[in-house]
């Protein structure tokens, strides 16, 4: 029981992922993510890595989460953050 609930909770979140995917690719950004464990180099521990980049910002943002749709948010807020930065200051 444990094991379907997991996997479904998971496949809703990759469609969720793959949704937002493609809303923020309309406004020109794009969105990556794996999955990454204790052992990766950033002592995130296990959850997802959400990489997303734009024509705006010239590096790519990562940033971890517990699953693949808070991780996106949380790098897209960051992106969105430093476009806005950018252009105030510019």
């Amino acid at each position: 029981m444990r094991t379907r609930l997991r996997t479904f909770f998971d496949r809703r979140d990759d469609r969720r992922a793959r949704a937002l995917r493609d809303q923020l690719g309309l406004c020109g950004v794009l969105v990556s993510w794996h999955r990454i464990d204790a052992a990766h180099p950033d002592g995130t521990g296990r959850g997802w890595l959400a990489r997303v980049s734009c024509r705006v910002w010239p590096e790519t943002i990562e940033r971890p989460g517990p699953n693949r749709c808070r991780a996106i948010r949380h790098a897209a807020e960051v992106l969105e953050r430093l476009a806005r930065e950018t252009d105030s200051v510019g």
